[in-house]
């Protein structure tokens, strides 16, 4: 077994540019993890309002607390909503909204601007929650799908992608990349280095960036977000969640289509 949560052959990279942005990980963070296969990422973003970014940091430490919490107090309510509450995507909804809300309001006599764009892998879905201005795209076989929305979305935008066997991995970063990277672009860059990876020798800890190292999760996500200071953009993260073992299955990296 390997990764963060081997049964969905998993693992993930992350990496950050100073300036007011963050991303975080959290592998098997609910008591929904060991059945379920629950992990969170997320990419953070001060925003102009957030100077000295106290709320980025703040919701990068306590937003996935705040999701398990949700989570958890439904596995022992005496009737879950998500029983009854518009299904898989209505629940996470509720339970995401409720989750930012509570966030914020620990935030006391501070206004809150920051953004963030998190994402929960799930067994059967991917579940995302988005405020603000960063994207979420997916790699399904070789071609790159953008999962948020590209404007500036001002409220809470949650959306439930059911899994598919030709999803290879997931970038989420903030509006840095975006604005000088197309999510074909950053698909095809990262496929590229996953398939000189897997022709070379399988590394013994894939979910590490090592000295040297090209095509792990980390180096990747450090590969977009070096892209990106290398346009001028200072404030950018990146997290890149890898779907499958690239290394035990050298045809699993497809090559990039443009759709």
């Amino acid at each position: 077994a390997w990764g963060a949560c081997p049964a969905l052959d998993l693992s993930y990279g992350l990496a950050s540019r100073t300036g007011g942005a963050l991303a975080a990980a959290a592998p098997s963070f609910t008591a929904l993890s060991p059945a379920l296969g629950l992990d969170y990422f997320g990419v953070f973003d001060g925003g102009r309002s957030d100077s000295d970014g106290a709320c980025c940091r703040h919701l990068k430490e306590r937003l996935h607390g705040a999701v398990a919490q949700q989570v958890e107090r439904e596995l022992l309510a005496e009737a879950p909503r998500f029983l009854i509450q518009g299904g898989v995507e209505g629940w996470w909804r509720t339970t995401m909204a409720e989750a930012f809300r509570a966030v914020d309001q620990e935030l006391v006599g501070v206004d809150v601007g920051a953004r963030a764009l998190v994402a929960q892998v799930l067994k059967d879905y991917i579940v995302l929650a988005n405020r603000g201005v960063s994207r979420a795209v997916l790699c399904r076989g070789g071609v790159a799908v953008q999962l948020t929305a590209s404007e500036h979305y001002r409220g809470l935008e949650v959306t439930a992608v059911a899994r598919d066997p030709r999803d290879e991995f997931l970038i989420l970063a903030t509006a840095g990349l975006w604005n000088h990277v197309s999510p074909a672009a950053a698909c095809a860059l990262v496929a590229q280095r996953l398939r000189a990876t897997a022709r070379a020798t399988r590394p013994t800890t894939p979910w590490l960036a090592r000295v040297g190292s090209r095509g792990t999760p980390a180096v990747l996500a450090e590969e977009l977000a070096e892209h990106a200071g290398s346009e001028g953009e200072g404030t950018v993260s990146v997290v890149v969640v890898l779907f499958r073992d690239f290394w035990a299955d050298p045809t699993a990296a497809a090559p990039h289509r443009n759709r």
